[in-house]
């Protein structure tokens, strides 16, 4: 006997509700229910916590099946639709790792709370729009980070993003700016940094930011053939100390280093242009 359609439909409804959702789902911002995109205006703030309030959607649109909380492990997404485009405030409520955190359209700000970033995670700021962290950032349950800035958008990053004893293994910034800012921006026991790896990267520590290695490991700037990388401190007490082997400007790439209005850069050594065809301008 074959079962209909409308005989089974019933039978998968309820095993869809009996299902939740599991880890690596998308989810989409969305703050206005089943209404198309992820706001009735251009601005989307709202709570971002665990089962109590439902600002995500599993659908880009943001209309098709009506908003849900937080899955923990899943791949953050801002926002549904297309017409989050102004300037919204998240409040993280708790401590939440993610594999990757994706800014579509609009001006991002995060505070309170802090984000882990499991294995392989990345932030990707599409050109045109910004996030900004004011929320700690920190390694994870495995004792380690890495923040991989993707897209040709400024990410900004204001807090603490590593906590002793755990330690941050890499800083890699491919596309847009990568911004520590502000004294309250403190990076220590970094592993590795590379601006400009896989496409053309700027990172930039201003505002009095505090930013260190203190390994063996690489600090390349343009690190790859054709790709260009700029690292820029400016600013009275902002800092970028380098205990690594050599800070290596064009390493095999172009790469930039500017220090201006009183910033300071200090490494153990430097080197440029180590890599043919590495170029060093700045």
């Amino acid at each position: 006997m074959k079962l209909s359609y409308y005989r089974l439909l019933p039978l998968a409804l309820t095993l869809a509700l009996a299902n939740p959702l599991a880890a690596q789902t998308l989810l989409y911002w969305d703050t206005n229910g089943s209404n198309p995109g992820a706001t009735d205006g251009t601005t989307a703030d709202g709570i971002w916590d665990v089962n109590q309030t439902t600002n995500w959607n599993v659908s880009s649109s943001g209309d098709a099946f009506g908003t849900r909380s937080w899955v923990q492990g899943s791949q953050a997404i801002f926002a549904a639709g297309t017409n989050a485009t102004g300037s919204s405030l998240i409040t993280i409520a708790g401590s939440f790792e993610i594999p990757s955190l994706v800014v579509e359209e609009g001006n991002w700000t995060f505070s309170d709370g802090s984000l882990a970033l499991s294995a392989g995670a990345y932030f990707d700021i599409a050109t045109g729009s910004t996030a900004t962290f004011d929320a700690t950032i920190k390694p994870n349950s495995s004792g380690f980070l890495t923040i991989e800035k993707r897209g040709g958008g400024n990410l900004t990053i204001t807090s603490v993003f590593s906590e002793s004893p755990n330690w941050t293994d890499a800083i890699i910034s491919d596309g847009g700016i990568l911004i520590f800012r502000g004294a309250g921006a403190v990076g220590t026991d970094i592993g590795r940094v590379f601006v400009g790896r896989s496409a053309d990267g700027n990172l930039s520590v201003v505002d009095g930011a505090s930013f260190s290695t203190n390994t063996i490991f690489e600090f390349q700037v343009g690190a790859t053939a054709g790709v260009s990388g700029t690292l820029a401190v400016s600013g009275t007490g902002s800092t970028l100390q380098s205990n690594t082997s050599a800070l290596d400007v064009g390493f095999n790439g172009t790469g930039t280093l500017n220090v201006t209005d009183g910033g300071m850069v200090t490494s153990a050594s430097c080197a440029l242009a180590s890599m043919p065809p590495g170029w060093v301008t700045g």
